[in-house]
């Protein structure tokens, strides 16, 4: 028995129609294969944006406690200035007003040394009209 020509391709699987489905089906496999490979740069490049993100406010906040750090020590560094400043001021201020006060202690001192004998000349000749 023999076999017409498009029979004959058939059973050799030569089928014109065959090919282009056979074609077909390798293209729409390589599409399918592209599109997962899509998938999984997408993927990839979702998860290293996350970790650098994650990196990122990590730094960050690492960032902001060294800030918040020094801001703070700055902060002690002027109030132990100002304590120390206050100190000086009171002291010297204590000082000026003892050195004034012993001035006028002295004048005080030197007056009244003066008027003693004329008080003690007074309450005697009072005493001595009264007796």
């Amino acid at each position: 028995m023999f076999l017409s020509n498009e029979r004959l391709r058939i059973v050799r699987g030569i089928s014109p129609r065959f090919e282009r489905g056979r074609l077909k089906l390798g293209l729409t496999m390589e599409l399918i294969k592209q599109i997962k490979d899509a998938e999984k740069q997408a993927q990839e490049i979702t998860e290293k944006a996350k970790q650098d993100a994650v990196s990122l406010a990590e730094e960050t906040k690492k960032q902001h406690a060294e800030l918040l750090k020094q801001a703070q020590q700055r902060r002690i560094e002027a109030i132990d200035k100002a304590v120390e400043q206050a100190r000086q001021d009171g002291t010297s201020q204590a000082d000026e007003i003892t050195q004034a006060g012993s001035v006028e202690i002295a004048a005080l001192n030197e007056s009244a040394s003066a008027k003693i004998p004329g008080c003690i000349e007074k309450v005697l000749s009072s005493l001595r009209q009264t007796t």
